[in-house]
């Protein structure tokens, strides 16, 4: 005894034709989404020392991680947000505002951090690819 042939849609029906459509439509707009989304991602850095300064500064006083994040360069790549999160937290509350002035250096630049009360930290910046970065993790001792 043999079982009866599946009954299906024919492969041209419209309603097969419905269903491809559908499925390359959400493709389509879910690419498209990711697209945009890659594109309004603002870019990590500053052109310059000085915009580099300024960027910090402003993230500082609006304790802003997410933007100290994308200021972070290497060795923070993957780390750059749990960083920028412990020193928004351990800046705490300055005496004023925090003020970054940036000096040049050896290697690129320096960035003085400090409060009413003088420097507290001096972070390394460099150059990668066109845009500064800031590294706080391996900075000189302020003062």
């Amino acid at each position: 005894m043999s079982l009866p042939a599946p009954q299906g849609r024919p492969p041209g029906s419209a309603s097969s034709r419905f269903l491809r459509f559908v499925v390359v439509g959400v493709v389509l707009g879910w690419s498209a989404l990711i697209a945009v989304v890659i594109a309004r991602e603002p870019e990590r850095g500053a052109a310059s020392p000085d915009e580099l300064a300024r960027a910090c500064e402003a993230a500082l006083n609006d304790r802003d991680a997410e933007s100290l994040a994308r200021l972070f360069g290497r060795p923070l790549s993957g780390d750059s947000a749990a960083v920028a999160e412990s020193v928004v937290a351990g800046a705490g509350s300055p005496r004023g505002r925090w003020s970054v002035e940036p000096t040049p250096g050896a290697d690129g630049a320096v960035l003085v951090i400090a409060d009413a009360t003088g420097p507290r930290a001096r972070w390394r910046a460099a150059e990668d690819d066109g845009r500064w970065l800031v590294d706080p993790i391996a900075s000189p001792s302020a003062g």
